[in-house]
Parts: structure tokens; C-alpha cells; sequence
């Protein structure tokens, strides 16, 4: 804990209204499966210590605009508001690592934890929670997991937090 988590206690934050549409989930779900049948599969070798089953979304290019949209006038945006004190600016932000990640509980029920080696990280949720077993990102700082309540919404944190 400390400087580099802003404060002794996790700060974790979930979005209050979806900072993506429904309609839009489903079309990055889309694109991510059309893309994973035409290229053999979904990539499972891109972080070698916290594998994860995914897709680049710079891979995704006819998603790229309007995520970029997103990014610029939603998602860093409440970054900042959360994290005033890493980010006062949203201008300032920028992504190191994007990837649609595809969770199969009986391939892989859980990733090691782990910390990112971004200064601030984010989840954003494609399916709503009745669509699935599980989910959400466990905190050990908090001893439990966060979920996002719908599809659209995030789960905003600091990315040297252990999740």
C-alpha cells in the first residue's frame, strides 16, 4: 500500500451507469469471435506470468474508432475523477495494454495474483452477470471480489494493486 495504490486500502470503483451500450458489448463480443475463427483461435501466450485467453483489441480494427471514442470521453475520463491524484488530467492518460479477454471456468476458473504494470487498470464487462458463472476480479486488499453489476460497466483500480 501506499503511493503507488493511493492509500493503505484499495481504492476500487465500479461505474454507477454503463460506460459502454449493450449493443456495443455485443459487437466487441462479435468482432473478437469472427476474428478468433479467422485467425485459429483466441491468443493464450501474450502474458506469459498471467496467461489469459484474449485478443488484442488493437487487433480489432473496426473497433478501434469507437473505443478510442470511448476512452477519450468516458472511460479515462473517470479515471482521472477516481484517481485525481495520478491523473488530474484525462488528456494526460494513455493505454498501455488493451485485449478482450474470453473466461471459460473450466479451462480457467481463476488467474494468479498478480499486479499490472500500468499506473491505473480497468475491467470493463461485456456480459451481464446472469450470463455467466463467477466472474469479477478478486482484491486481496479488499478479501473479496468486485464485479461489474451489468454489462457496459467498469471496475476502475489502481494497477500496482494486488488483484
Amino acid at each position: 500500500a501506499g503511493a503507488e495504490t493511493f492509500g493503505e486500502r484499495p481504492r476500487v470503483f465500479v461505474s454507477q451507469r454503463p460506460l459502454l451500450p449493450k449493443p456495443t458489448c455485443e459487437r466487441y463480443i462479435a468482432a473478437a469471435e469472427a476474428w478468433a475463427a479467422r485467425s485459429g483461435g483466441w491468443t493464450t501466450a501474450r502474458h506469459h506470468s498471467v496467461a489469459t485467453t484474449d485478443i488484442p483489441l488493437t487487433s480489432l480494427d473496426e473497433l478501434l474508432p469507437s473505443f478510442n471514442e470511448a476512452l477519450r470521453t468516458l472511460l479515462l475520463p473517470a479515471l482521472s475523477a477516481c484517481y485525481p491524484e495520478a491523473a488530474p488530467l484525462a488528456s494526460s492518460l494513455r493505454v498501455l495494454d488493451c485485449f478482450l479477454v474470453r473466461y471459460d471456468a473450466t479451462k480457467q476458473a481463476s488467474l494468479p495474483t498478480h499486479t499490472d504494470q500500468s499506473l491505473l487498470s480497468f475491467t470493463i464487462a461485456l456480459n451481464d452477470p446472469g450470463e455467466y458463472d463467477g466472474g469479477g476480479t478478486w482484491f486481496r486488499g479488499l478479501g473479496r471480489a468486485v464485479d461489474a453489476p451489468a454489462a457496459g460497466h467498469a471496475v476502475l483500480f489502481p494497477g500496482k494493486v494486488e488483484h
